[in-house]
């Protein structure tokens, strides 16, 4: 399921070097049996005769036909192999070119899988339109990175017209998001409203999106924030997201200051959350939240996948954040390495390691009676950007490897350095 495999590809380039290799021979697949109009399927392989794929006029759901542009864009800039945009560019400019014809005034159509299994629903219009500014962002990029400057720039501009048509139909003045009401089973209509009606969607996953893929104008994106951490809260802390909002929360959340919610959520262990399919005896992740409970056995067995990875995609969050290790999108493949671990939560200590193509980045943290220490490190012929949660200059002691640790600075209760290659201890 393309879908899936693009909420999930992030992780995956964490969890195992050669990954980039099975990806690349997956692509083939999606090009060889990509819709004559262009659109994706909602998986891969299938069958059907090329170029035509299942059918001649069937296309996928949006968040689901992303796989080929996000997968691309994941491996790129994981692994900075440039002939696989190469070997696929043609695709994605095809696909693009669909989202074009099937818009009106930089808005995509309706419809599709939406946020799949979701506790609450969100407006499938707005996840649509999320998906395909973020679509036309990476598209630029990868434009950039094979020299197609003028696609570079195309693709740049249809973001922002994108982001300024997503602005004026789905966020009120307030930061709350809203959009037009469509009848639906799943959303059965308000007392009084009728189709087309503009009504509150106030959901996780309409913040977390837009979030995650820089849509909110800057005078309601803070009171967005607080709109996500206040619907958070009014849940119990537990998660009402599916396929396509959860992979983006914790992320959403860190990325803007709140680490602390994102801990809260990581560590939930009441229903709906990560850890709940744990205690329910769960040893992979699930299709479901409840696909299985002691209480009340088996979940609906016409789709209830007990080895289903999407929701695992909070390894991401995990490695981009909770121990921090994160990329430089200006330089791919970790030659140059931003260094950003969040301490938090109840856990006493979180430590791990990525096999770069530079080599092994290791990383982690552990919280002492004085505060913390943090470990890492930074593998040879690269550099490292390092942030540390810290008051001021004077409460950050470099323990090992201060020969390699450029001039400290403070801002706003972060303490920054440069690193070069070489293992390092701060306290």
């Amino acid at each position: 399921w393309t879908g899936d495999a693009q909420v999930f590809a992030r992780a995956a380039t964490y969890f195992s070097p050669w990954v980039d290799k099975f990806y690349d021979r997956w692509l083939y697949s999606m090009r060889d049996n990509q819709n004559i109009d262009g659109s994706y399927s909602n998986y891969y392989p299938m069958t059907g005769k090329p170029p035509y794929g299942f059918t001649n006029n069937s296309p996928g759901s949006m968040g689901w036909m992303e796989a080929g542009i996000i997968v691309p864009y994941q491996v790129y800039m994981q692994y900075g192999d440039v002939r696989l945009i190469e070997r696929h560019y043609d695709s994605m400019v095809r696909y693009m070119d669909y989202l074009e014809r099937n818009s009106e005034g930089f808005l995509p159509t309706s419809g599709g899988l939406g946020d799949h299994l979701a506790l609450e629903r969100t407006n499938a219009w707005l996840t649509n339109t999320a998906y395909y500014a973020y679509d036309a962002w990476m598209m630029s990029k990868l434009a950039a990175a094979i020299g197609r400057t003028d696609d570079s720039r195309k693709y740049a501009e249809l973001y922002e017209n994108i982001k300024e048509a997503f602005n004026a139909r789905f966020v009120r003045d307030d930061g709350v998001t809203v959009a037009p009401y469509v009848p639906s089973r799943f959303m059965p209509a308000p007392e009084g409203v009728k189709p087309g009606d503009i009504v509150e969607v106030d959901t996780q996953t309409s913040y977390s999106l837009p979030l995650r893929f820089g849509l909110f104008d800057d005078s309601v994106k803070d009171k967005a924030v607080q709109h996500l951490v206040d619907d958070i809260e009014e849940h119990g802390n537990t998660l009402t997201t599916g396929f396509i909002g959860t992979p983006y929360l914790n992320v959403a959340l860190s990325e803007n200051g709140r680490d602390d919610v994102a801990y809260t959520l990581f560590e939930q262990e009441k229903y709906p959350s990560w850890l709940y399919p744990v205690l329910q005896g769960a040893t992979t992740m699930w299709e479901r939240w409840n696909s299985y409970t002691i209480e009340n056995g088996f979940g609906p067995v016409d789709m209830n996948s007990f080895n289903h990875y999407a929701y695992g995609a909070i390894g991401e969050w995990m490695y981009s954040h909770a121990i921090g290790i994160q990329r430089d999108e200006d330089r791919p493949a970790y030659k140059h390495i931003i260094l950003q671990p969040k301490v938090g939560g109840e856990m006493s200590f979180a430590k791990g390691s990525f096999e770069s193509p530079y080599g092994v980045i290791t990383s982690g943290w552990e919280k002492t009676a004085k505060g913390y220490v943090y470990r890492v490190t930074v593998p040879a012929n690269t550099t490292a950007s390092l942030t540390l949660q810290a008051p001021s200059v004077s409460a950050v002691k470099v323990l090992r490897g201060a020969e390699g640790v450029g001039p400290f600075r403070s801002l706003e209760g972060r303490v920054m350095a440069e690193l070069r290659s070489g293992s390092y201890e701060f306290e």
